[in-house]
């Protein structure tokens, strides 16, 4: 078995975590999705591409692409706190000159 995972943006609650996770086993090569925060887990066997989830979780009304997805857990979540960090150093800037 191998592991994906998926940045997905536009998911607020468990009830997106079911839609997400029912849309995407609909791949017969997913075999289970889990998620940490808002990073899907995805354990598939044989050939999955990226668009293949990507066009899945669009269809099903969220947000991803292709660099949205590694199969390293640690580069995305080093990604979100980035742009998490850089969010709140405009934030404190703009309102210093505010």
């Amino acid at each position: 078995m191998n592991k994906i995972y998926v940045k997905i943006e536009g998911m607020h609650c468990s009830h997106c975590e079911l839609i997400i996770t029912n849309t995407l086993t609909e791949l017969k090569e997913i075999k289970s999705v889990e998620f940490d925060g808002n990073i899907a887990i995805i354990t598939y066997r044989g050939k999955l591409t990226n668009t293949k989830i990507i066009t899945k979780i669009i269809d099903a009304g969220y947000i991803t692409k292709d660099s949205y997805i590694s199969d390293n857990i640690d580069d995305l979540k080093e990604n979100i706190k980035l742009k998490e960090f850089i969010v709140i150093f405009l934030a404190i800037i703009a309102l210093s000159y505010g």
